[in-house]
């Protein structure tokens, strides 16, 4: 509604039953008002079902211009009526030719089936309480429901009263859930034709910031067969909609809210800024409905004073990379944007099992629909919009495995292309399709003898669990070194390890590999997440001289039955459920209870490790408040470009300074970095053919291999070191309590 009226609006919906409202409304306001729409715009769904022979009782006619329209238009044998009376001795002033009367809706001075068609434009919207003065539940018991619903439905009472056998009820209203319910309700229950047709122009020639769909109602007073009712829903004014029936007004209120909310979605993409908190994503479907990309578009408002030519671009994403902080997160998305140099970035994501031959196809397509998310002021002046991609890549993806868990549904495990030799494989939960639950990097490992000269030799992709790929488990196995630097654990005993929840196996894995004094115990629910661990995220051989056991168990049922004490006990479970913001671990980890039981599976200098996500800002608190209560110091570690944070819990306080601390914190970072850089070392100039023996070469062209990889190796332990400012990484851990 525009601004300007904003002033006239009653304090409260009851003012909309009030004579004297409407009075001082139409005394302040003569001009004509045109509620939902005026008549050029409502026309083609008006006279489609009414007609210039029909007797037309127009209720609520307030001033506005319709009752003249339709006059002019044939239907002359027409009665206007409003509660009023300024209102109508203006209209009648104005509109001479025509019949004017004041009267009230809810009881009218008129004889019984006396119209054929009985009109209404938003009189039924004023009248329909809002939820917040609404009962419970809708009644259509007169003695039961309240006095506001009771005004609105004797109107509705008085339409079927005065509207002859096979009449019709048009009624154009916003149909908000509070409204549909009485208004459909009521004549649903009566048995008579229920047809809800949406009226694009009439939502389009209003103010931008109006963001309800408009609909014109109509109910047909006939009896059906078998005294069965009838809801017909379309979604356009377009001759060929041929509408969706439903067989229930609660199906046809779900069809209606999502209907809002997608309205309130376009409208927002037409003003800059509205994206800008959490971001907004459409799904773009083909011409058969099914989804084919996903816009995700994010406004970035220190960017909102650019020029006109800077405000909107697009970025494709290569498949496979949807799932980095750049492209998979608002905040990743609104740093894009400002790497870019634009307001809004619509990051455009490939979906998993569709084909896209070529970027020039993908680019046209994109183009096409970019309609949906081109601000006003942009579209008006006919600005192009630049299309991002990198390097014209579309990436590279191949499902390897596809299956269904009795834990986490459906899921799939694909190889994707990061760039020039660079390959990952990754176990992706389809419930979350853009969150990576877990990956490793590949190597190219030739297999079999030459086919002959010039000839390539097959090629197998092998999971290499010597890379840490995910931060956060960089951060957990850190662990190791704080239990050598911090306590002084013996390395020359056996260390015992619990992992609460395995996923893909890679941080066991990595222990496994280079940490020969650990004894792992892996615990995961699932057996299906096992097999696949094992089978393609290359999870070691459990045989291997106990020094690895994987049980398939409910992980805090096995830690309540284990009489076992382990040194570092690690939780990296998921949260199946995600309603109140935690997305890791579950909620009855963090219990006092819970964490009680944890404690008492350490060993006196343990440690207590938790992979913790949460986007519920207040919940975290609690959380972090909890922990802090059980464990006398705690390091936490927020990782920068994901919503994960480490906790890594000590069971007792170790000696020393924040000084002291911050010393050992580094000689941690160093140790486990140098373990693995070590071993790369020591492996150099050997590779595994298929059978695992080491192939030969002659003796001088080996050695000067050998010779060349460690001269790079070096190169890259050096750049290493250089790049990375160990103090400074171990300032961002935060000390929890001391």
């Amino acid at each position: 509604m525009e601004q300007r009226n904003s002033n006239l609006l009653p304090r409260s919906a009851r003012g909309f039953t009030s004579h004297s409202y409407w009075d001082t409304f139409f005394t302040k306001r003569k001009e004509g008002f045109e509620w939902y729409g005026a008549y050029q715009e409502l026309a083609p769904l008006l006279h489609k079902y009414i007609s210039s022979k029909d007797k037309l009782l127009i209720v609520g006619c307030g001033n506005s211009e319709l009752s003249r329209d339709l006059y002019h238009a044939g239907l002359k044998n027409q009665l206007n009526v409003d509660i009023s009376t300024t209102v109508i001795n203006q209209m009648k002033i104005a509109y001479p030719h025509l019949e004017f009367r004041q009267d009230d809706v809810t009881n009218l001075h008129c004889v019984n089936e006396e119209f054929s068609c009985v009109l209404d434009k938003g009189t039924f919207d004023a009248l329909a309480p809002p939820l917040d003065e609404s009962s419970e539940a809708v009644s259509f018991d007169l003695e039961k429901i309240t006095r506001l619903q009771h005004q609105a439905l004797k109107m509705l009472g008085e339409v079927n009263r005065v509207l002859k056998p096979a009449g019709r009820f048009v009624c154009i209203s916003l149909l908000q859930p509070h409204v549909a319910e009485l208004l459909i309700g009521f004549f649903n229950q009566l048995g008579w034709l229920v047809r809800v047709c949406r009226c694009h122009t009439a939502e389009n020639s209003r103010n931008s910031a109006f963001t309800f769909p408009v609909y014109v109602c109509i109910f047909t007073k006939v009896k059906l067969p078998g005294g069965n009712s009838l809801i017909e829903f379309f979604g356009s004014e377009d001759v060929n909609d041929k509408g969706v029936r439903l067989d229930s007004v609660d199906k046809l209120i779900e069809r209606l809210k999502d209907v809002m909310s997608s309205a309130y979605t376009e409208r927002a993409l037409k003003t800059i800024g509205k994206a800008a908190a959490t971001g907004i994503s459409i799904n773009i479907c083909d011409i058969d409905g099914q989804c084919k990309y996903v816009f995700h578009i994010a406004d970035e408002i220190k960017l909102i004073k650019n020029p006109m030519e800077k405000q909107l671009a697009v970025f494709i994403v290569p498949q496979g990379r949807e799932t980095e902080y750049l492209f998979g997160t608002h905040e990743g998305r609104c740093n894009l944007a400002i790497q870019a140099g634009y307001t809004r970035i619509v990051v455009v994501h490939l979906l998993r099992d569709r084909l896209y031959p070529s970027m020039d196809e993908v680019q046209e397509e994109v183009k096409s629909n970019l309609s949906l998310v081109i601000p006003v002021e942009i579209a008006a002046k006919g600005i192009q919009c630049p299309i991002l991609t990198m390097e014209g890549d579309l990436g590279i993806r191949e499902i390897v495995y596809r299956g269904k868990s009795e834990f986490s549904g459906d899921f799939v495990v694909e190889d994707v292309e990061l760039g020039i030799n660079r390959l990952q494989r990754r176990l992706i939960f389809l419930n979350s399709p853009n969150v990576i639950q877990s990956e490793v990097n590949l190597k190219q490992v030739k297999i079999g003898r030459s086919r002959g000269k010039g000839k390539k030799r097959e090629m197998r992709k092998d999971p290499d669990s010597t890379v840490m790929t995910c931060d956060h488990h960089g951060i957990m196995s850190l662990s190791i070194g704080i239990l050598k630097y911090f306590f002084k654990v013996d390395e020359e005993k056996p260390w015992d390890v619990l992992l609460i929840g395995l996923g893909g196996g890679l941080i066991v894995s990595f222990l496994h590999h280079f940490f020969p004094f650990i004894r792992i115990t892996a615990v995961e629910v699932d057996k299906e997440i096992i097999e696949i661990a094992q089978k393609y995220f290359g999870l070691p051989d459990c045989g291997d001289a106990g020094r690895l056991r994987v049980i398939v168990d409910d992980g805090l049922k096995y830690v309540k039955m284990t009489e076992e004490i382990y040194n570092i006990l690690l939780i990296d479970v998921d949260n199946k459920s995600v309603t109140e913001g935690l997305s890791c671990p579950p909620p009855e980890f963090l219990t006092n209870e819970t964490l009680g039981l944890m404690k008492s599976r350490l060993k006196p200098e343990g440690l207590f490790v938790l992979n913790f996500v949460c986007r519920n800002r207040k919940l975290e608190m609690e959380y972090t408040n909890l922990l802090s209560s059980h464990f006398p110091f705690i390091y936490q570690y927020k990782l920068a470009k994901d919503v994960n944070t480490i906790f890594l819990c000590f069971l007792r306080k170790p000696p020393g300074n924040s000084k002291q601390f911050l010393n050992s914190l580094c000689k941690t970072v160093r140790y486990v970095r140098d373990v693995q850089l070590v071993q790369s070392f020591q492996n150099l100039g050997t590779k595994h053919e298929a059978d695992g023996k080491l192939k030969s070469k002659p003796k001088e062209k080996k050695m000067e291999a050998q010779a060349q990889k460690r001269e790079e190796t070096e190169d890259n332990i050096k750049t290493l070191e250089e790049d990375i400012d160990i103090e400074n990484m171990c300032r961002k851990f935060k000390i929890l309590k001391v």
